[in-house]
């Protein structure tokens, strides 16, 4: 017997297989169906004689089909930018520019007008302490080492402090304060 006679006498497990995920997939039927035909023929050019055919092609054609579902569902459950993590904060807010503003405004500004300015902002207890000792001129490791803490505990209240005392100046600066 030909493989193409083969392949003739067995379609119907390739069909009867896919109609089974008919209900749950009913637009990928199409392809289910496709995904159950192009397995068989593989099963046939596979298939060395021990035992019967279909018994073979079987669960080469479920396999086949669960194989090509996982990887719909996989890629059907992709998440956006946009996607939501909290109320108020997406994945994209978790991607950093390549330019630091905050960093270019804190830059611009000098050094004794940030501490002066900074005097005036509700910064208290440890975090003044760290301001202040990075404003006299020390490093993060030598900030940590003087206050105790780490190296990047002192980076994180550091951006902090950035954030606060640029946006604060900038509203200063340009008058949208007073408005």
């Amino acid at each position: 017997m030909t493989k193409e006679e083969m392949f003739n006498q067995n379609i119907n497990i390739a069909y009867k297989l896919s109609q089974s995920y008919r209900i749950n997939y009913p637009k990928e039927y199409d392809d289910i169906r496709q995904i159950a035909l192009m397995t068989l023929w593989q099963a046939i050019l596979k298939y060395d004689g021990r035992g019967a055919l279909t018994t073979f092609a079987y669960p080469c054609i479920r396999n086949a089909i669960n194989i090509y579902i996982r990887n719909l569902n996989k890629h059907n459950n992709e998440i956006s930018l946009s996607t939501p993590i909290d109320k108020d904060f997406e994945i994209s807010d978790t991607i950093t520019d390549e330019i630091d503003y905050v960093e270019e405004i804190i830059n611009e500004i000098e050094l004794d007008q940030v501490r002066e300015y900074s005097k005036h902002l509700p910064i208290y207890g440890r975090d003044k302490e760290i301001w202040n000792l990075y404003c006299d001129g020390l490093s993060q490791t030598k900030i940590a080492e003087k206050t105790k803490y780490s190296q990047s505990y002192i980076s994180r209240i550091l951006q902090n402090l950035k954030k606060i005392i640029a946006v604060n100046y900038f509203r200063k600066e340009s008058g949208w304060m007073n408005q």
